[in-house]
């Protein structure tokens, strides 16, 4: 018997393909069986005449990252038909973060919500937080370099503002790639028209890329400008 049967369905395969008409049949979490399924049983029916199936659609460029801790279910990425989600682009990610309290407070109360309670400061451990409260999307996420940037070097007004970070921040922006791909961050991205991006010249991010070039990573970035100001 089949967990979940739904009917009627116009299918969208996602390989380019016209759609067709046929029945789903879903055992636990997985498509078992398309066809003509009015012989077989379920424990549930699903009436989807007139309306289309898909595979989840793939958002490569979302920042929910950033709510996903006090939203877990990211409804509103499901309710689009998004079921998997790139996030810590344009040079930000949740983690790192400045090793302090009130770093981790600011970034929960900026994502509204309940505060669940957790605490973090490295990349690997806000993924750690992501996993204990259960997220309903899948989550594809890159590190962000100006996150890196103002854990190294500081906050704005604190350094964060300094064109080239000294040989021994650069080593330590290195290493925080390089956790953070180990961690599972499936790349680097920059956010070169916000600080502290703004200010990284191009041997910064060659080195920082060079490490996630070691990791088989991707890079991404958010341009220095998408006008035509003077010096962009």
């Amino acid at each position: 018997m089949l967990d979940i049967k739904i009917t009627g369905a116009r299918i969208y395969d996602g390989s380019g393909n016209a759609w067709f008409p046929a029945d789903i049949g879903i055992e636990a979490d997985r498509i078992a069986v398309l066809g003509d399924l009015a012989a077989a049983e379920a424990r549930r029916t699903i009436d989807a005449s007139g309306l289309a199936v898909c595979p989840g659609f793939i958002d490569i460029h979302s920042h929910s990252d950033r709510t996903l801790l006090t939203h877990p279910l990211g409804m509103a990425g499901l309710l689009q038909g998004i079921t998997t989600q790139v996030g810590g682009n344009c040079g930000y990610s949740p983690g790192p973060i400045e090793d302090s309290r009130a770093a981790v407070a600011e970034e929960l109360r900026e994502a509204g919500g309940e505060d669940p309670g957790l605490r973090w400061s490295s990349f690997a451990e806000h993924l750690e937080c992501l996993e204990k409260v259960g997220i309903g999307n899948n989550l594809a996420m890159l590190v962000g370099h100006g996150s890196i940037r103002r854990r190294v070097m500081g906050p704005e007004g604190k350094g964060g503002e300094r064109a080239e970070p000294t040989t021994a921040e650069l080593e330590a922006m290195s290493r925080e790639v390089a956790e953070a791909m180990e961690a599972g961050a499936f790349g680097l991205s920059t956010g070169l028209e916000y600080p502290p991006g703004r200010n990284a010249r191009a041997a910064e991010l060659i080195a920082l890329c060079r490490m996630v070039a070691a990791h088989d990573g991707l890079y991404s970035t958010h341009l220095r400008s998408e006008g035509q100001a003077p010096g962009c």
